[in-house]
């Protein structure tokens, strides 16, 4: 538990007065006096404005792309990359400047790779795309040890991996577990969740940040399929689209990791984690209170489960969070 919540819990339970907390945050750093206010300030308007920036590079070229002759086109998308390169090699490493640089410099290189593949109809395919966008940009984010860096790269990673799936298939998993379940992304998303958790700065915000945003993607990937499984042919009620696949290693491999995701919610006394596993829980009994009968005799008995999980749910997470902070100030 980092100072600043000790504290606060500590005064929670009346062990510290509120004269009290403010000394001690005063005292240990912790509260933001004006500088810290600007310089937070500074660091926001230059991220938005560097994301602003490159959004509006990209649509520059879908507003123009017909316009423009395929030279100047790709012309104009190396002469940025140039520029976010000379951006780069001018700045400081030590400011938000040069790493706001660099991590435009890794996103202009994907633009630059989508420009040519379109201007010349190369015949890539776009998981070969994001491929190559992943590959070039690693350096960048390996020299810069920045987490919105990391982030963005993983996203490229992940849309790689999820373009591949489209495409291609391991014919060896497809014996044990269905179109639906991503194997790939699941565990390159529990590589990242436990590499964040191991090398991330705890003091930083994507120490928080990202490893729950992994946390729940991981549950999504993991959840969805199951519900597939368990609602069996009754899945194309309400997704007609999707491709049924009833087999029982999905849903083995679901209750692996709720099992491990409950264990770690309940050793590190985390209320979101704990979260995600009950909502998963109580996804997959509905998936499979779908086989009770038709959808439209057992519609308004699934409303009623619906609510009692929902009640419980929260009944649940309000007492360990209680009880976990009781331990805590303890």
């Amino acid at each position: 538990m980092d100072p600043r919540t000790r504290l606060e819990t500590w005064h929670d339970h009346g062990a510290l007065s509120r004269a009290g907390l403010r000394q001690a945050l005063d005292g240990l750093g912790l509260r933001p006096d004006a500088a810290r206010w600007r310089t937070s300030a500074e660091r926001l308007l230059l991220g938005c404005g560097v994301l602003a920036l490159l959004s509006g590079i990209v649509m520059m070229f879908a507003a123009n792309w017909l316009a423009w002759p395929r030279l100047a086109r790709v012309g104009l998308a190396a002469a940025i990359v140039l520029a976010a390169l000379a951006a780069s090699w001018l700045t400081r490493r030590d400011v938000p400047a040069h790493r706001w640089a660099v991590f435009a410099l890794a996103t202009l290189a994907g633009v630059l790779l989508a420009v040519i593949g379109q201007a010349y109809q190369t015949g890539a395919d776009a998981w070969q795309l994001f491929a190559l966008w992943a590959l070039l940009a690693l350096p960048w984010a390996a020299y810069l040890r920045w987490l919105p860096l990391w982030s963005l790269w993983l996203g490229i990673v992940s849309l790689a991996l999820v373009a591949w799936q489209g495409v291609h298939r391991l014919e060896p998993l497809l014996l044990v577990f269905s179109n639906d379940l991503n194997l790939p992304l699941l565990l390159g998303w529990a590589a990242a969740w436990a590499a964040c958790e191991r090398w991330a700065d705890p003091a930083g915000w994507g120490r928080r940040a990202l490893p729950a945003a992994l946390a729940l993607g991981i549950a999504a990937l993991a959840t969805a399929p199951a519900c597939v499984a368990m609602a069996g042919e009754d899945a194309t009620l309400l997704l007609p689209d999707v491709a049924v696949a009833g087999n029982g290693a999905v849903i083995a491999l679901w209750a692996l990791w709720l099992a491990a995701q409950a264990a770690l919610a309940w050793r590190r006394r985390d209320v979101y984690q704990l979260a995600l596993a009950a909502f998963s829980a109580w996804s997959v009994a509905l998936a499979w209170l779908l086989r009770l009968g038709r959808f439209d005799d057992v519609v308004w008995a699934l409303a009623g489960l619906a609510v009692i999980g929902l009640a419980l749910i929260a009944w649940l997470l309000l007492h360990r969070h209680r009880a976990w902070r009781a331990e805590e100030g303890a």
